[in-house]
């Protein structure tokens, strides 16, 4: 199974420009895997208390119209441990946005390992154009849970970055039902929510608890990581002409 997220930074209520506040480009990337991967489940997560009922039935107009019969639309205030913290995700918590996801996409991952009958549970940002499935099992039946590198592209505004592939990041993680991925997942979601009560990201617990695992079980974190998956800092997703025209986003 394969999850996304998306969380609005703000209420429709407290800002709106356009019919709904989901960007569908990033969306389309989870139908394109989604196509790329019939046999595998795709859920989408969006935290429904942000929006507003403009948004909700233009974003069920597109699930309608475009999502593959392998994509579900889920909530994130249906897990327990995310709806019970409003300081954290509540409309008015004002929270940096990168610190909520972070937190959010763990809960998640915790949440489907518990509940859902696959043996594996993925996590990838709406960029990630292959989660290279085959490969990522392999490392989560070896080491309970599989990392990911970036590759390289182009962007000016970050060239040193984007010309040093092979960067740890935390947009993609994979996790097995059994004892080591489940304690690596516990584990960074408690660092993880401590530093987004800071209003801190959670990317430094990630590469931090990653290095400390790979020292203990005499391994590195590449090579506990699926290589070139992500991309590297400053890519943007394509401009999507056809919902600027209809005036969707």
């Amino acid at each position: 199974m394969i999850n996304y997220i998306w969380i609005n930074k703000s209420p429709d209520s407290q800002f709106r420009h356009v019919e709904c506040t989901v960007s569908f480009k990033h969306i389309d990337c989870a139908h394109d895997v989604a196509r790329d991967y019939p046999d595998a489940r795709i859920k989408i997560w969006l935290d429904y208390k942000f929006l507003d009922k403009r948004s909700v039935n233009c974003l069920n107009e597109h699930h309608k119209r475009f999502a593959p019969p392998n994509v579900e639309l889920c909530d994130l205030n249906t897990i327990p441990q995310y709806g019970r913290d409003p300081d954290l995700f509540g409309p008015n918590a004002n929270k940096n946005i990168w610190a909520r996801v972070d937190v959010a996409r763990l809960i998640v991952l915790k949440h489907v390992l518990k509940k859902e009958p696959e043996p594996y549970a993925i996590y990838a940002d709406f960029d990630v154009q292959d989660p290279k499935l085959a490969k990522a099992k392999a490392l989560m039946d070896k080491n309970g849970l599989a990392l990911a590198t970036t590759g390289a592209h182009i962007n000016l505004a970050h060239m040193l970055v984007n010309f040093l592939p092979g960067i740890l990041e935390n947009g993609y993680f994979a996790f097995k039902k059994d004892p080591k991925g489940r304690k690596f997942l516990h584990t960074l979601l408690s660092r993880t929510f401590t530093c987004a009560t800071r209003d801190s990201s959670g990317y430094t617990p990630f590469v931090t608890l990653a290095s400390q695992w790979a020292v203990k079980h005499d391994t590195t974190p590449k090579q506990m990581a699926v290589k070139r998956v992500l991309f590297s800092m400053g890519y943007h997703i394509p401009h999507q002409q056809k919902y600027f025209d209809w005036k969707w986003n």
